[in-house]
């Protein structure tokens, strides 16, 4: 009655295949062209050599520390990059692409995080990267404000997920403003 309507797994996946790893492979690239790209033959070898290569393959060379992939200044832009991409969902519901997207963008600063640290990030630096996200990245918008409200809880919950929060790590973010109750289509009233 209410036209709500569950996305599934597989359907998000597939979304955030399509739509978010594309732009984090580019934003990736980009950083590698821009900082080690001294020169324009230099600039172009490289985004040739990362353009033939998966999101995957570009992720696994950066944690394996392979060459120039581990030049610290390249992770650090990288990682600058694809923190400030946005992620907006007009009809978000319950929040699922959102917070498959949000995981999906976190697996990346994760991977490029292990390159330039040689090794896992502590747990307290995976929290902050992933509450950075939920604060300047992820937004969201439904007519349902029932939806509004799991929303938000579902993002709340990803940022403590898998990290091994602590009372420590500071209370979790205000995102009223990232996740809003409203018609995306007419605007609000």
């Amino acid at each position: 009655d209410t036209g709500a309507y569950y996305t599934p797994n597989d359907v998000t996946n597939v979304i955030t295949e399509q739509s978010v790893d594309p732009k984090l492979r580019d934003e990736i690239i980009e950083a590698y062209v821009d900082t080690l790209g001294d020169s324009d033959d230099d600039a172009s070898i490289i985004r040739n050599q990362l353009e033939a290569k998966s999101l995957e393959e570009i992720l696994q060379r950066v944690e394996e520390g392979e060459g120039w992939y581990a030049d610290p200044d390249a992770i650090d832009t990288a990682l600058d990059r694809i923190s400030s991409l946005t992620v907006v969902d007009p009809a978000c519901g319950s929040g699922h692409f959102l917070t498959t997207a949000m995981d999906e963008i976190h697996r990346a600063q994760v991977s490029l995080m292990r390159g330039k640290m040689g090794d896992e990030p502590p747990a307290e630096e995976r929290y902050d990267a992933k509450k950075t996200l939920a604060l300047n990245s992820i937004y969201g918008v439904d007519i349902e404000p029932v939806g509004v409200e799991i929303a938000k809880l579902r993002v709340w919950l990803k940022m403590v997920e898998g990290n091994g929060w602590l009372p420590s790590f500071g209370r979790l973010p205000n995102i009223d403003v990232n996740i809003e109750s409203g018609n995306s289509l007419i605007g609000f009233p």
